[in-house]
């Protein structure tokens, strides 16, 4: 198996919602693991030639194919079948109020270009900040880097991560960060952000870029993506955004569970159409999630 399909519980999530016995099943195929403006599957996947890819939405699937890609199926993002899961499981329980606004700011490559974009995007937030508390989301990496969790502690904003894409359990900390939000916003485009617009909150895109190759690069793609997604480059936060994150994360492809399975390879080890019986429940696995989150956040949300 693609050593990417372990990326972000990404195969334990599809492996619950398909009902596997066997939830850590080689995966048939390269499955796509993040969102990207700009197809990751043009030409096929080039660290495995051939391989059968798996992709969220129509754009990358017609891209694909345009590129000569003959084994490519469209299954949406395991966030969604995530999603689909919590809720079949959730019947009755008690919503989380929300209480905050999370920022997913972008990261940058270098430790000297981090810092100081960190810092300006810090200044941001701060100007355009509402009554409610923002909690910056790290990339895991940043969060280690105590020059950038400073870039917001010192101006008294909390930060937080989900953790590093390896622990199978960041996309269930997530949820479980979403849940107290608000609103959500980021200086780019991202997979977290249309997360958020998925599960309906008011999301957008606004201040500064950072720098990944040069100044004039970053405004680029900034002024390439504001023209493609209109939605989303507002001052606020807007609801309006959702279907265009649904359709980005590819809500049309969601299969059932037995059609998850066939198409992943796991016919063998699927269950009933529906049956979880002898996967772990799932409120022991968020209620893990929350306390890992605990762990890997210092027990709370860091202020400076």
């Amino acid at each position: 198996m693609h050593f990417e399909n372990r990326f972000y519980g990404h195969r334990l999530i599809l492996a619950l919602y398909a009902g596997l016995t066997k939830l850590d099943a080689p995966i048939l195929g390269f499955l796509q693991h993040g969102w990207d403006a700009h197809s990751q599957f043009r030409g096929g996947d080039p660290t495995w030639p051939g391989s059968r890819l798996l992709v969220w939405n129509s754009r990358d699937l017609a891209t694909a194919k345009e590129s000569g890609a003959t084994r490519v199926v469209a299954i949406g993002s395991p966030f969604l079948y995530l999603l689909k899961t919590l809720e079949s499981e959730a019947q009755g329980s008690t919503v989380t109020a929300a209480q905050i606004h999370v920022s997913f700011p972008g990261h940058a490559r270098t430790h000297l270009i981090a810092a100081k974009a960190h810092e300006r995007y810090a200044q941001h937030l701060l100007s355009s900040r509402s009554s409610r508390e923002i909690v910056v989301c790290l990339f895991w990496k940043d969060f280690e880097d105590a020059a950038v969790r400073g870039a917001y502690e010192s101006r008294g904003l909390s930060t937080t991560t989900i953790g590093h894409r390896d622990d199978p359990m960041v996309l269930f900390r997530q949820y479980l960060l979403l849940q107290r939000a608000a609103s959500a916003t980021s200086n780019v485009i991202s997979t977290a952000l249309l997360n958020a617009g998925a599960l309906g909150l008011p999301v957008s895109v606004s201040g500064p870029p950072f720098d990944m190759d040069s100044p004039r690069d970053a405004q680029i793609r900034r002024e390439d993506e504001a023209a493609r997604w209109p939605e989303l480059y507002r001052p606020s936060p807007t609801t309006l955004t959702q279907p265009l994150a649904e359709g980005e994360l590819g809500r049309e492809f969601l299969l059932p569970p037995g059609e998850l399975a066939a198409v992943l390879g796991w016919t063998r080890w699927s269950q009933r159409a529906w049956a979880r019986a002898s996967a772990p429940g799932l409120g022991a696995i968020v209620s893990a999630a929350h306390k890992r989150r605990g762990r890997q956040a210092s027990g709370k949300a860091r202020h400076g």
